[in-house]
């Protein structure tokens, strides 16, 4: 089976192709700065391609018979550049590959897509919708806060802080739930799902096994790195309006929309997964928070 995978040096894009070439797939990883305009290695070609040049896409998904897309935007000043890369590239990606006679098409998607949950969340529910109404059998799946790559999420920016700095910002109570996941846990599902013949297009929300507050996971964090840290909470209203004012001034790396994102009401529920994917993620235990600390 030839598989394309978008945003391959993505940490989702990168991860997923090496599993998929130990399971003996043959990849195609699509990117827009590949490491030379065309290399091919065994079961792995890396080729250039943009999700807003249909040509680039054409060319990509052609003789491919699933596609996999993990290529997106997950943070910019402008709220409408998630749409233009996250739902119009999508939308875009899925007109080529059924132009294409793409059999079959896997969207990485957020479980923070919400219409409530800031531009970037709308902008894959949007593309969700795409997906569903796509003439090709589809897989949709939600993820939850990804832990465990290359050190570029959420979680691993939290354990930076908390060990060097000893001070972590918090929104609001600090009473926001999140349910971190493993990367390997994440990766062994997708490729799961890949290797059983598909019935039904179906959405799988891959959460970790808890949900636990922002405050229970700087707790945690502490403990498991034996270290004390302050939690210096920041009202609601006052961290939009100093993210909006440093936005507009191009300083620091917080999106305006990462707020809303973080705050809105999330699906938890991965009963689906494990009962089709046998999917059972680790704990995020204080020994899976020492083992991700790089000395």
């Amino acid at each position: 089976m030839k598989i394309l995978v978008t945003g391959g040096s993505g940490q989702i894009g990168f991860a997923l192709s090496e599993k998929l070439i130990r399971e003996g797939f043959h990849v195609r990883s699509l990117t827009r700065m590949p490491r030379e305009n065309y290399v091919h290695s065994g079961h792995f070609t890396e080729v250039a391609g943009d999700l807003l040049d249909p040509t680039s896409l054409h060319r990509a998904v052609r003789n491919v018979s699933t596609v996999v897309h993990s290529a997106g935007l997950t943070h910019a000043r402008r709220a409408s550049s998630y749409r233009e890369v996250n739902t119009i590239g999508t939308k875009n990606l899925i007109r080529a590959s059924a132009d294409e006679g793409v059999k079959r098409f896997v969207f990485i998607s957020s479980r923070s897509a919400h219409a409530k949950g800031g531009a970037y969340s709308v902008s894959k529910l949007r593309a969700e919708e795409l997906v569903r109404s796509s003439p090709m059998d589809w897989t949709i799946f939600r993820l939850a806060e990804v832990y465990g790559g290359d050190g570029r999420d959420m979680i691993a920016s939290l354990i930076r802080s908390v060990c060097r700095y000893h001070v972590v910002p918090v929104l609001g109570k600090g009473t926001q739930t999140l349910s971190p996941v493993h990367m390997d846990d994440v990766i062994r599902a997708i490729v799961k799902s890949l290797s059983w013949k598909v019935t039904g297009c179906t959405t799988y929300c891959l959460a970790g096994p808890e949900e636990i507050t922002f405050n229970g996971l700087i707790e945690r964090i502490s403990r498991a790195l034996k270290v004390r840290s302050l939690k210096i909470r920041v009202p609601v209203l006052a961290a939009l309006a100093v993210i909006k004012v440093m936005n507009g001034l191009r300083i620091g790396e917080i999106a305006p929309d990462q707020i809303p994102r973080l705050i809105v009401k999330k699906q938890a529920d991965s009963l689906s997964a494990r009962r089709d994917l046998d999917f059972h993620p680790r704990l995020f235990s204080e020994k899976e928070i020492r083992a991700l600390v790089v000395p």
